[in-house]
């Protein structure tokens, strides 16, 4: 449209980082990038090791189920015995005993029960509750994870292929 319009059409060469994140997939890459070091940036919250801790966070796993660069947001419950693994705990959230968060980006007020297991997930804001049976505890390179309107149950929204 700019070029038939003849509206001019310019570049720009940066020498930072830079991700499209147009999509979930690079969306979710951009944020594990962060987590990784290759973008410079500096975390909010009180550093507690590899760990980056929001204000009014209560955190009572253990410091060693913190792997990788872990973010957790402010006003933020993580119960015992939770392991996170390189990801993004949003403001307001709560994660209750016994749940695996693994290269997963977690948006704000979310409530993990359970004890789920999540990897290379990205989980919709205001996620209320999620306490699925047994067999569906576990989701599994799932892009975007929301409540069916079924209590207990999990959808996933939209998935595809991943480069692992």
């Amino acid at each position: 449209m700019l070029l038939e319009e003849d509206a001019g059409l310019y570049g720009y060469i940066s020498e930072g980082y830079w991700r499209d994140v147009g999509n979930l997939n690079e969306y979710q890459e951009a944020h594990l990038d962060a987590l990784g070091g290759q973008v410079q940036i500096d975390f909010e919250g009180e550093k507690r090791g590899n760990c980056y801790v929001g204000e009014k966070s209560t955190v009572l796993t253990s410091p060693d189920n913190l792997e990788g660069t872990v973010l957790i947001g402010k006003n933020c419950m993580v119960g015992a015995h939770v392991k996170i693994i390189r990801s993004v705990i949003g403001d307001d959230c709560t994660i209750e005993d016994g749940a695996v968060i693994r290269d997963s980006i977690i948006w704000r007020r979310a409530r993990l029960a359970g004890a789920p297991s999540f990897h290379r997930a990205c989980l919709e804001e205001n996620l209320k509750s999620v306490s699925p049976p047994v067999s569906t505890t576990t989701c599994s390179s799932a892009i975007c994870v929301s409540l069916a309107k079924k209590a207990g149950s999990l959808r996933i929204l939209s998935s595809g292929p991943k480069k692992l």
